[in-house]
């Protein structure tokens, strides 16, 4: 805790030398050549103290703009959203705290935070006693990683007959936010597969 001026003085004074020459009184002469150091350490302490909140991004007014310096800009873009001083502290403290599980259950919580309800489906390797005859015994290797990760679709954007001329897509999808964050989580073993069929 930041000490006041007069404290800091007082323990000057009370380190003086011993004798009868140096006057140990807060009115004395070498009081006074003390009393703008004492000032200059109490406010060097004041700061400090007021520094300790800024260690927590959820706190930070000063630090912020480091925070947010050291961590980068977004790779999906979130920063760019964000315009109040506590979504710009929540956001800088996910990130730095952030860590993640190589599991389903972590990513369809994280997607459910983002505001997308999903499923992940995995597609297992065979095993004994559960493949029948006729089936493969061995899958390809880039379906034993694959993640079949299921989201509601965002934003479908379809051809309108008399308005889509030639050249134009049938139809096209704009990826939700999820996607990106769920891409840059992923176990780097894994290939996340997305499907926007609306079908879970």
């Amino acid at each position: 805790m930041a000490r006041t001026g007069f404290a800091v003085l007082d323990e000057l004074l009370a380190l003086l030398p011993q004798g009868w020459a140096w006057d140990r009184s807060r009115g004395g002469d070498l009081a006074a050549l003390l009393t703008p150091v004492a000032n200059r350490q109490s406010a060097i302490e004041g700061q400090a103290e007021a520094l300790l909140a800024e260690v927590d991004p959820r706190a930070a007014f000063y630090l912020l703009a480091d925070y947010e310096r050291v961590l980068g800009p977004d790779p999906c873009g979130r920063d760019l959203l964000l315009t109040t001083l506590a979504d710009r502290r929540a956001a800088a403290h996910q990130r730095w705290t952030a860590s993640g599980q190589p599991t389903p259950a972590f990513f369809i919580a994280l997607a459910e935070q983002l505001g997308l309800p999903a499923t992940i489906g995995e597609f297992l390797p065979p095993r004994c006693g559960a493949v029948v005859c006729g089936e493969t015994v061995c899958a390809p290797a880039e379906e034993v990683f694959a993640w079949r990760i299921t989201l509601p679709p965002d934003r479908l954007i379809e051809a309108v007959c008399g308005v889509s001329v030639c050249g134009d897509r049938l139809g096209d999808l704009v990826p939700p936010l999820a996607e990106c964050v769920l891409r840059e989580w992923a176990p780097a073993h894994t290939r996340p597969v997305f499907d926007y069929s609306g079908s879970y």
